[in-house]
């Protein structure tokens, strides 16, 4: 007896610690003996666990390890398609029903349909964002998904589903949580998820981020507020290497314009329309804005020494990928926007006239 005690103690302790298994059926819409790729989220990459095989009826079981107060994040993949999100628990019982579209159904676990209503929400985002033909319509979705994001943080803190939602991108470099302010949010976040979930390492990562965030909002404050605004931000290099947030500089109007320096007509735009402009108006509140659109900074930083152009002037070296362009769907170069009020005020400039009529108007 004594020596089954012995035996019996540490397995116990062991199945304690370890929590319940997690179960996944998974029936999906496709032929029989059709392959999936399931893969787990560490940090930033997806690493492949392990490949399924559907039965006749099309249905899978796969079991994930999941330690007890350490939710994961895994995802099926049909090919290279993703079909489906899950965020798994220790002793969850999942059943998932999909096609191989990436269109699916989960049941038992209300994380994991949460998981899914956001993914949508997302991903029908990024879509409308994509066809979207002017600036103004632009703002709008952004402004729109933005506050619907940190509705969804706020309304599931204790839940890693925010995880996604945080670390959200409207294109490579672009996230849509990118103003200094949202230092705060991650901050709420990341403590939040710390009383619930203190051993997660997405917990801990988030943690990490939430101080980076709050260094460079309390940076800023000694700089002076940041004001709201309900346009995509830009913060890009000038010509001193100096980054140069668009929101932070106090201008009653802004025009941000975007041109190359390898077009002669547009490098005379700067001193036939844009200096006449500035030295008219930078008195009232006028501030430019332009953004280069060239991968070869040293010939960018010659045009604008050249020039002696005084306004703001920066570039960040990625040429047409520059995720500026996504931003505002600039499509051909020049294009020019009106900033006032912390919004977009016009789609684009039609003309130098119509320009002047508008800013008589703003700063008079």
């Amino acid at each position: 007896m004594k020596n089954c005690s012995r035996f019996l103690l540490p397995l116990l302790l062991c199945l304690v610690s370890c929590g319940k298994g997690v179960r996944v059926e998974v029936t999906l819409d496709a032929p029989a003996a059709s392959q999936l790729t399931l893969r787990q989220l560490d940090m930033n990459v997806y690493r492949i666990l392990d490949t399924l095989t559907t039965d006749r009826r099309g249905r899978v079981v796969f079991k994930p390890k999941v330690s007890k107060g350490q939710p994961e994040f895994f995802y099926l993949f049909y090919g290279e398609k993703r079909i489906a999100s899950l965020l798994l628990e220790s002793g969850d019982r999942v059943h998932l029903e999909a096609d191989t579209l990436g269109r699916y159904r989960v049941s038992g676990s209300p994380q994991c349909d949460t998981l899914r209503v956001s993914e949508k929400a997302y991903s029908d985002f990024i879509a409308a964002f994509s066809a979207a033909q002017d600036s103004r319509e632009l703002g709008a979705l952004y402004v729109a998904h933005y506050r619907e994001c940190v509705r969804r943080v706020v309304s599931n803190s204790k839940s890693l589903v925010v995880i996604p939602v945080l670390y959200e991108r409207i294109s490579e470099g672009t996230a849509v949580f990118n103003r200094p302010a949202d230092a705060v949010l991650f901050r709420a976040a990341a403590d939040s998820l710390t009383a619930v979930y203190p051993d997660s390492r997405y917990v801990k990562a988030l943690q990490k981020e939430a101080e980076r965030r709050m260094q460079l909002l309390n940076m800023q404050l000694q700089m002076g507020a940041a004001p709201r605004v309900d346009y995509p931000d830009l913060e890009m290099p000038d010509i001193r290497g100096e980054k140069r947030r668009l929101s932070t500089l106090g201008a009653k109007a802004v025009l941000l314009h975007f041109w190359t320096s390898e077009n002669p007509a547009q490098r005379m735009f700067n001193l036939d329309t844009l200096l006449p402009l500035y030295q008219e108006y930078h008195g009232r509140g006028l501030e430019i804005y332009s953004v280069c659109i060239d991968a070869d900074k040293v010939r960018w930083g010659s045009v604008v020494n050249a020039q002696k152009l005084p306004w703001v002037n920066v570039n960040d070296g990625r040429g047409a990928v520059t995720h500026a362009l996504t931003l505002y769907n600039v499509q051909n170069l020049p294009e020019t926007f009106l900033l006032a009020d912390g919004e977009i005020l016009k789609q684009s400039i039609a003309g130098p006239a119509a320009l002047r009529r508008t800013l008589s108007a703003l700063l008079y």
